[in-house]
């Protein structure tokens, strides 16, 4: 509910933003790349189709550290809403301890450094925008000639500095409905580790 500060950051080691819905002023983002470059992690945390700004929020913290989120919702080729990935634990430390992985819904996020790392891939998948006339700005999963397919990034990693960055581009499977599903509390675990 207040803006970042360098003093807020002091003392920390890792700092969470999750879905923000606001913008950062220009201090923030040099607050956050500097603790950030000094070896403090970052963990953030977005949502499908830039909704209430979220994508455009973090971007503007990410700029510049090896990822940024892009402005769609990721849908299954065949069963839509029926995303469940299997983990192999070998890929990343950060899956470590998980077998499978739901999602609802994630946005994809596009690297921009030769430098980042993916770590949780969705594959079989379709990227559509955002429709700004709904209240979740959810499009409908029809197929149309225009969409992107394959396979899309939903975790990525990077460093920047001394420090260590983190992205995940499906917020709703943190909320308190959620989280105690297989696979999402041992990522949290396993990222905040990292």
């Amino acid at each position: 509910t207040t803006r970042i500060t360098a003093g807020d950051l002091e003392n920390a080691s890792v700092l969470i933003i999750y879905d923000p819905n606001r913008s950062f002023s220009d201090e923030e983002v040099q607050a956050v790349h500097r603790f950030v470059a000094r070896g403090g992690g970052l963990f953030v945390i977005g949502d499908h189709t830039n909704v209430f700004g979220s994508s455009s929020h973090l971007n503007q913290i990410l700029d510049g550290m090896g990822f940024l989120f892009r402005d769609d919702v990721l849908f299954d080729l065949d069963e839509d809403f029926f995303q469940l990935k299997d983990v192999a634990p070998l890929h990343s430390e950060m899956l470590q301890g998980m077998t499978f992985f739901k999602f609802r819904g994630p946005a994809s996020i596009r690297s921009t450094s030769l430098f980042s790392r993916n770590i949780f891939t969705l594959g079989n998948a379709k990227s559509l925008r955002a429709i700004y006339s709904v209240n979740n700005f959810y499009p409908p999963p029809h197929d149309h000639p225009k969409m992107w397919t394959g396979d899309f990034s939903v975790s990525m990693s990077s460093r920047y500095g001394r420090g260590r960055v983190v992205g995940f581009a499906d917020s709703t499977v943190f909320s308190n409905f959620e989280i105690f599903y297989p696979g999402k509390y041992e990522y949290l675990l396993n990222v905040a580790h990292w």
